[in-house]
């Protein structure tokens, strides 16, 4: 007797014996044998991750099909990635991070960062912070965002040494690999005191 599948147009089925994957189905339905008939393994290309043990298998064993239906996420230690679906944030990756990510066309794509360059770019940093339905962006806590409003500054440390005063304005920086710290001051206080002593004085 003679089993038939039915694979979606966004979906692959990887067939296997014994643990071993060794064939892929596209969109159609297939005939598979009824006598030692194979396992199946139905994959919807969505864009999520690859569970680790058959991410493990598929780079030993099946290098040409991670190139083919997979995004690579191989991080260095001092990279950082962002990861993006229909153009919009949905994570922020660690350095050292190693992931698979089933492809949805060209719709999925990553872009690496140099955490080394402390200072986070302005697109992602706006990402991070857009208002969004269905909750914040994975890994955001990896970023300090400074708001220094009108008339304050910023004190910006990295690492513990003190960097260039921050202009009134929106920033952010990588928490990892570094030790980030900012403080705002309000400079109008500041302005209150010296006319204050300066009264004094006169008196």
């Amino acid at each position: 007797m003679i089993k038939k599948i039915s694979v979606r147009k966004d979906q692959l089925a990887l067939l296997s014996r014994n643990g071993d994957y060794y064939k892929v189905l596209h969109a159609g339905e297939h005939l598979l044998p009824w006598l030692n008939t194979p396992e199946v393994l139905l994959i919807t290309l969505d864009g999520s991750e690859v569970p680790d043990v058959l991410a493990d298998y598929l780079r030993r064993f099946q290098p040409d099909w991670v190139e083919k239906y997979c995004l690579v996420a191989d991080l260095s230690e001092i990279e950082a990635g962002a990861l993006y679906m229909d153009g919009i944030l949905q994570e922020i990756l660690p350095p050292s991070t190693r992931r698979l990510y089933w492809r949805v066309e060209d719709d999925l794509t990553l872009v690496r960062m140099n955490t080394q360059q402390v200072q986070v770019q302005t697109e992602v940093m706006n990402a991070v912070l857009q208002p969004r339905r269905k909750g914040a962006v994975k890994g955001r806590d990896a970023i300090l965002t400074v708001q220094v409003p009108a008339w304050h500054v910023g004190v910006l440390k990295i690492d513990g040494e003190t960097q260039a005063l921050l202009p009134p304005g929106l920033t952010a920086y990588w928490k990892i690999n570094h030790l980030v710290d900012a403080e705002v001051v309000d400079t109008r206080l500041q302005v209150l005191e010296v006319s204050g002593a300066r009264n004094l004085n006169e008196r």
